[in-house]
């Protein structure tokens, strides 16, 4: 979210402002009455398009939560039935080609506390019948354990798991409102596939696509 300070619908913004306050401290009569005016308009402005951006965000997560995050287990963990009067019961199959791992960290000798968690399942994105590729999704790090090296375990424990399933590609997406993640990427092997831009509440945003091969990845 650092990131929208520097829009170019922020930088309006700050100038109507600065512009509004100048009048107000320079001149004097009606002129000086835009000089109150202006500087409400270009916060006004600004808040909307925190307020929009944030509203985005907020129906993603949202859409995150009912979806597969609502049934990991269902989208990500595909059962073989052991027993068929066990109701379903059954253990995780080895022929399915996405996971769901977490990271667990135990404080003081209390109850482990997830700190992490990264999916990875069919890429949507690029061809659901390529069986050899897959999506990189829901990879999130608690603030508090960032720049511990959990990132990098758990992308590790993604392409550990992704040999052993005959997966040779790896992708993600990723906006360019979430820079910290775009530094974790490519800091950990991923390359840049391509972008394209698009426009939410008139702010522009870049749509970044990487890809990692997984064959040449050095655990």
């Amino acid at each position: 979210m650092r990131k929208q300070y520097t829009t170019p619908i922020s930088l309006a913004s700050y100038l109507i402002i600065i512009f509004g306050l100048a009048l107000l401290i320079l001149t004097h009569g009606l002129v000086r009455s835009a000089g109150i005016v202006l500087p409400i308009l270009g916060t006004s402005i600004f808040c909307y398009s925190r307020f929009s951006l944030r509203s985005a965000f907020d129906r993603h997560i949202e859409k995150s939560l009912t979806g597969d995050l609502a049934d990991i287990g269902k989208h990500y963990c595909k059962l073989d039935v052991v027993d068929e009067k066990a109701d379903g019961e059954g253990v995780p199959s080895r022929n399915w080609r996405s996971g769901f791992w977490v990271a667990e960290v135990v404080e003081d000798a209390k109850r482990p506390v997830i700190v992490g968690c990264v999916g990875l399942g069919k890429s949507y994105a690029y061809s659901s019948e390529d069986e050899t590729s897959a999506e990189l999704r829901r990879l999130v790090i608690s603030p508090r354990y960032r720049h511990k090296g959990i990132g990098r375990k758990l992308i590790q424990t993604v392409v550990h798991f992704a040999r052993e399933h005959q997966i040779e590609t790896i992708y993600l997406t990723t906006s360019s409102y979430q820079q910290p993640a775009i530094n974790l990427y490519k800091k950990l092997g991923f390359h840049l596939e391509g972008k394209r831009e698009m426009t939410i509440q008139m702010q522009k945003w870049k749509i970044y696509a990487f890809r990692l091969n997984v064959n040449g990845y050095s655990l």
